[in-house]
């Protein structure tokens, strides 16, 4: 499970079954400079993209042609001031091609 957070970041999670708890695999950092409020996946689920309250969207590779997770996720680009204000949504179009994304500036 990936979260998204106030404190700018991007973090994948486990459920251990041994402590019957979530654990933290890894982070990605420094990419957004302030709260990050959405996720979604291509359909393949080897990328990710996100939109920030910092006016851009992210992506990156987080996992292999055969679906595993990798160890650590790769940043394949940022769109700084994609939008003129903050970006609450973001979501992968079904064809793997588009990303559309909503902000406070009342624009898609």
């Amino acid at each position: 499970m990936f979260s998204t957070s106030y404190d700018d970041t991007i973090r994948l999670w486990a459920f251990d079954e041994a402590c019957e708890d979530w654990i933290e695999i890894y982070s990605i950092a420094s990419v957004h400079s302030s709260t990050i409020w959405s996720l979604d996946f291509d359909p393949t689920g080897q990328f990710l993209c996100t939109c920030s309250d910092d006016l851009s969207i992210a992506f990156f590779r987080i996992a292999g042609p055969n679906g595993e997770i990798l160890k650590e996720a790769t940043t394949l680009g940022v769109i700084k001031n994609a939008h003129k204000r903050a970006i609450y949504s973001i979501t992968w179009s079904k064809c793997g091609k588009f990303v559309a994304t909503g902000g406070s500036d009342n624009s898609i």
